[in-house]
């Protein structure tokens, strides 16, 4: 496969947080001349059966207008390549800017959006096909191609697809739900269900209702509740405006927990990323503000008891914040412990990744900027993932070795 290949040298650095676990550097972004192997990484990496990392960044690239890439662990080391660079906008039509994780297929192509580009210039729903010794984008749609965008515009997340719970690889031919920051009836947003044969069909618009009583500007992932209906949140609306958290049921009704719901938003507001389910009727999520001290929540929603939130932990909690603030990540759930990250705070305020035992005890993994000019990274906004050997992987979008970000890795 002739893609653009560098060794991960950058993977050196080394350094360890007051809770032992081991922190690694897996590539330093902006390592090229033009940052051609990419900039600014803002979403979560995806894993392949064989251990190797998949994403995007929003710069960076030939064109500096993003780049999907790949990170191939299953030699033994890690090797970073450039599968695709996306085109300046004289030959944009596959999209710029992508900001959402990748999802893969049986075959290996690569399924996303894009933020910018397109024929209309609001984004893209694309995929990418290794086809010999390259891979080649297929735009499967253009967003705002109805009237008045009412199909969406600038879509935020990636596709979801409910056997993604199990871990197996998309089937080709399910329903895919996404969202797009703006578009749809009001125009704030839509959450959209997309088949590859049956095109796309706005599942909900948001902002159809009085006030945006319903929510408003969606963002971060859809994922799906343990009764298989599509959830996510929103930055906006709700009936204090300050974001709701909604799932859609099988007949496309929807219901909604609008955050800053108790005085003072110690319920949290204003959430920037999506949900996990735990099996047991719950979906846990973050909020940038809100919660007792105003920098943030780990919740916890209930869907079989009335839809009853809870605050698993409110961030800044700890002198000079050391627990973490301002998360715009979802979280991984494993083995009854949350796990996440916060764009800032930490020890030396470049951020963190937390764990949350069962017991509502907050432990911090690492804290960004930790060595000399940050070279560890900082600023995460995307979430983890894990290889379910212990070891978890995030990005952060700025710091490393080059200032464009990083790839990292981090034991449990």
């Amino acid at each position: 496969m002739n893609v653009w290949k560098v060794a991960a040298m950058s993977f050196a650095l080394l350094c360890s947080t007051a809770s032992a676990s081991e922190y690694r550097v897996l590539h330093n972004f902006c390592a090229h001349a033009g940052c051609t192997d990419g900039q600014f990484p803002t979403a979560s990496l995806m894993l392949d059966g064989r251990g190797n990392l998949y994403g995007t960044t929003t710069l960076g690239g030939m064109h500096d207008t993003g780049t999907v890439f790949q990170i191939e662990r299953s030699g033994g080391g890690n090797v970073y390549g450039r599968l695709y660079s996306f085109q300046s906008c004289g030959g944009c039509a596959g999209g710029t800017n992508p900001q959402a994780p990748l999802m893969m297929d049986a075959s290996g192509a690569l399924y996303g959006t894009a933020y910018n580009g397109g024929t209309r210039g609001v984004g893209t729903l694309f995929k990418l096909s290794p086809v010999a010794d390259r891979w080649h984008l297929h735009v499967f749609h253009d967003f705002c191609s109805s009237s008045f965008c009412s199909d969406g515009s600038n879509p935020i997340s990636g596709g979801a697809y409910a056997q993604a719970r199990s871990g197996a690889p998309y089937d080709g031919t399910s329903d895919v739900y996404g969202v797009t920051m703006a578009g749809g009836q009001s125009p704030y947003g839509v959450l959209y269900r997309w088949t590859p044969k049956g095109g796309e069909h706005i599942a909900k618009s948001f902002c159809v209702e009085a006030d945006c009583a319903d929510g408003a500007q969606p963002n971060g992932e859809v994922a799906f509740n343990d009764a298989g209906y599509a959830c996510g949140t929103t930055r906006a609306g709700g009936k204090s405006q300050y974001g709701t958290m909604y799932c859609l049921n099988a007949d496309d009704s929807a219901w909604s927990y609008s955050f800053c719901s108790r005085s003072n938003c110690i319920d949290g507001s204003t959430p920037f990323a999506g949900v996990a389910a735990d099996g047991s009727g719950n979906l846990f999520g973050t909020t940038r503000y809100g919660g007792k001290n105003g920098q943030g929540v780990v919740y916890a929603i209930s869907t079989a008891t009335g839809h009853h939130e809870r605050v698993v932990h409110s961030f800044c909690s700890r002198a000079n914040c050391a627990d973490g603030k301002n998360p715009m990540s979802g979280v991984l759930l494993i083995d009854g412990a949350i796990y996440g990250t916060t764009s800032r705070g930490g020890k030396y305020d470049g951020g963190t990744v937390f764990k949350i035992d069962a017991e509502g005890r907050e432990t911090v993994l690492h804290s960004f900027c930790h060595a000399a000019n940050c070279t560890d990274g900082y600023a995460p906004q995307a979430g983890l993932t894990t290889d379910g050997n212990g070891h978890l992987f995030g990005t952060t979008t700025q710091g490393g070795r080059y200032t464009g970000g990083t790839v990292f890795e981090v034991d449990l």
